[in-house]
């Protein structure tokens, strides 16, 4: 069932241009490296004209970060067909987890995406789909005053 929705859902995205043009992370057929190295390109473009480069980016356990409220918001807003954006919805609040080794019942899960999923990679790219937007404008500010190079056209 996984699989019919992940179809729906790549085939939505790429037919109305939903990610932004430098997504390549957890899409199938690019790379991550291609991804970093353009960016690593950007940052040291804004060094070497002096500009302040420290930037920090921690993606370690991302997939336990993804408010499933939030998500699905995103996910509105794209224009993805309403079944599937339900679907979703079922599929992340029948989640639950327990603690091993602590005294603990069953807890539904309101925030994480299931490790090993399919659909995680592409819920997540979801999920993060303005973060393009948001970098853009933060690291071509100091780019507003400068002529001497534009680093998003």
């Amino acid at each position: 069932m996984e699989e019919i929705f992940l179809g729906r859902i790549e085939k939505h995205l790429e037919a109305n241009a939903v990610m932004g043009r430098s997504q390549d992370g957890l899409v199938r057929l690019k790379s991550c490296s291609s991804n970093l190295i353009s960016f690593y390109n950007r940052v040291t473009n804004l060094d070497d004209l002096g500009k302040p480069t420290v930037i920090f980016l921690d993606f370690s356990k991302v997939f336990d970060t993804v408010f499933h409220n939030i998500l699905l918001d995103k996910m509105s807003g794209t224009q993805l067909d309403n079944s599937v954006i339900q679907w979703v919805s079922k599929w992340l609040s029948g989640q639950a987890q327990i603690v091993k080794g602590v005294t603990s019942g069953w807890r539904l899960v309101t925030i994480g995406l299931a490790q090993g999923s399919i659909l995680s990679p592409v819920l997540f790219n979801v999920f993060i789909k303005d973060l393009e937007a948001g970098l853009k404008e933060i690291l071509s500010f100091p780019m507003a005053l400068s002529k001497e190079k534009v680093l998003f056209p």
